[in-house]
């Protein structure tokens, strides 16, 4: 359970009892192409938002923001190239994939939440 899929199927069995939110942090892809558009790092505020809209269209429904462009989230979660975080009602982390793309574990996440919920 690791894929785009995997993610939106756990969001949207559990966004009426947790909240959700995807950080669109640095592009992990520069160089390649994605439906005709060349990805590259984004140098504008408006450029990362296009990337983000590439990359959650038609996949995730998952409510998404963006980082700025100095990082700053990235770099205060060490999420890239990507990561999930469960955090409790207080915003404290409870549960950390290993960074991505082969810490990024939806059932190992799911379950993190489920202890959380149940607590």
């Amino acid at each position: 359970m690791n894929s785009v899929v995997d993610t939106e199927d756990w969001y949207q069995a559990y966004k009426d009892r947790a909240n959700f939110l995807m950080v669109y942090i640095e592009e992990a892809h520069p160089g390649n192409t994605v439906e005709g558009m060349e990805v590259h790092a984004a140098t504008t505020i408006e450029e990362k938002q296009a990337l983000a809209e590439l990359c959650t269209s038609g996949n995730l429904s998952l409510p998404t923001v963006l980082d700025k462009l100095d990082n700053a989230v990235e770099i205060a979660y060490a999420a890239f190239p990507d990561r999930i975080y469960v955090l409790d009602a207080e915003g404290v982390i409870r549960y950390k994939t290993a960074p991505g793309p082969f810490g990024w574990d939806v059932a190992e996440s799911a379950a993190a939440l489920e202890r959380l919920l149940t607590e």
